[in-house]
Formats: C-alpha cells, sequence, structure tokens
C-alpha cells in the first residue's frame, strides 16, 4: 500500500510541474537526446490537460487506473476493496472530494486541503514534496511508455539527520515526459505504476464537479494551534508539564 500511496501522491505533486523550458508536446527525440547527454531538468512549472490510462501494482495484484488533469483539478478513478472508488481534487479551491460507490449509492467525503498540519496533499506540502523531489533527483537515462518517451529520474532517499542518505529507504525512480506526466514508477527496481495510453487535451469540466444529489460529509483536521491546545490541557489534566 506504500507504494501505491507515493505513486499517487507523486502524481499529485507532478500535476502542477512541467520540465522547465520543456514544450507542451509529446516526450519526444529532444527528451531522449537531454537525457543521454545528462542534460534536462525535473518538472518544476505548469503542466499539461490530458487523460491517462494506468495500471497500479499494490500487493502483486494489477489495478486498473484513469487519471483526468486539468489546470489545478485532477480525477483519479480505480477500484478497491470496497469498489470503484474516485477522488476529484481541486488545487484553486482547496477542496478534495472522496467518491466510493457502493450498492448503487454513491458517498462523497470532503476534506479540506488548506488544513496543512496533517494533510499530506495540502497545497503546503505539494510545494514541499515537489522541491524535495527536484532536490534529490538525477536523471539516470531515457525510458518509454505508452508510446511515449521521456527521461528516467531516479530519487536519492532522504538524509538523516547527520546528513547522510538513509539506508532503509524504498528506492523510487520516475519516468517523466518532457511536458511533466508521468509515465512510469518503480519501487526497487519494480514497476508499481505503468501507463498504458495518455490523451492530451482539455477535460470536460463535469468530470471534476461532484454528481447532483450526492451527500456529502466533511472531514475536519486539527490546525497546529489546536492540536497544541488538546496537548496543553492533556498535560494539565495529567498533571504533567
Amino acid at each position: 500500500m506504500r507504494a501505491a500511496a507515493l505513486a499517487v501522491i507523486s502524481l499529485m505533486a507532478l500535476g502542477a510541474c512541467s520540465p522547465g523550458g520543456g514544450s507542451a508536446s509529446s516526450g519526444g527525440s529532444s527528451t531522449t537526446s537531454a537525457a543521454a547527454s545528462g542534460g534536462g531538468m525535473f518538472p518544476s512549472g505548469p503542466g499539461p490537460s490530458y487523460k491517462q490510462q494506468a495500471t497500479m501494482t499494490i500487493n502483486g495484484q494489477s489495478i486498473p487506473e484513469v487519471i483526468y488533469h486539468d489546470g489545478g483539478k485532477i480525477r483519479t478513478e480505480m477500484s478497491g476493496p470496497m469498489g470503484p472508488t474516485t477522488m476529484i481534487m481541486n488545487a484553486d479551491t482547496h477542496e478534495a472530494y472522496s467518491l466510493v460507490h457502493i450498492g448503487g449509492r454513491t458517498m462523497a467525503t470532503r476534506m479540506d486541503l488548506s488544513q496543512s498540519s496533517l494533510n499530506p496533499v495540502s497545497p503546503d506540502q505539494m510545494d514541499k514534496l515537489r522541491a524535495d523531489m527536484q532536490h534529490r533527483a538525477h536523471q539516470i537515462g531515457a525510458c518509454s511508455a505508452a508510446g511515449e518517451n521521456g527521461s528516467e529520474w531516479e530519487i536519492s532517499p532522504p538524509a538523516d539527520a547527520q546528513g547522510a542518505a538513509t539506508t532503509t529507504s524504498t528506492q523510487r525512480s520516475m519516468c517523466i515526459t518532457s511536458d511533466g506526466i508521468m509515465l512510469q514508477m518503480k519501487m526497487n527496481g519494480a514497476v508499481v505504476f505503468d501507463t498504458t495510453s495518455v490523451q492530451r487535451g482539455p477535460q470536460d469540466p463535469s468530470l471534476f464537479a461532484l454528481p447532483a444529489g450526492v451527500q456529502v460529509t466533511t472531514i475536519h483536521a486539527p490546525s497546529q494551534s489546536e492540536l497544541n491546545d488538546m496537548i496543553a490541557r492533556a498535560k494539565a489534566a495529567a498533571g504533567t508539564h
């Protein structure tokens, strides 16, 4: 499950990115030659709008996934243990919705992405993740998937407190097109995310809206000040400092 979570969050972080100076077209010969010469830059700017079909590998099981990306909006559709699941994220409104379809009913859960204290996909956390990925990424060669060419980037393990790379971290690499679409992700050499097709172009706005009549439950993540207050009250109740 950790590999799947990393793949999803990496897709979200790259969703608003494309290589500096890269074209908004298919990853072609310019990407391949840049990779071969050790050039090119890790994604760092606005990316294209597209529909992507891919396969996520979780615990040895291949699960089909469809991803729609348009500006600051991302929609992912996949089947999980609870059945078909849809995630809609809007960076412009700082909202995310998780839709689960069970027994002919659709239930939606709303998350406030502006709360960064406990939210791994808030705007602040995404900015930090992008910066961290850019800092630790180095190009290792050319790659391809689903008829698209790109550059493969290895993400070095994070440093420990002494500044040395940790030895227990999972080795991760990503195949990314010249316009910032992640085609493939590998964890310790095994493919955990693999693209089967990419269609660039504007996406239907209705894909990023909730279906009519869906009942929404909102999840509230406590702010840092609320957490500090709860800790202080708990310590006071326990007579500790």
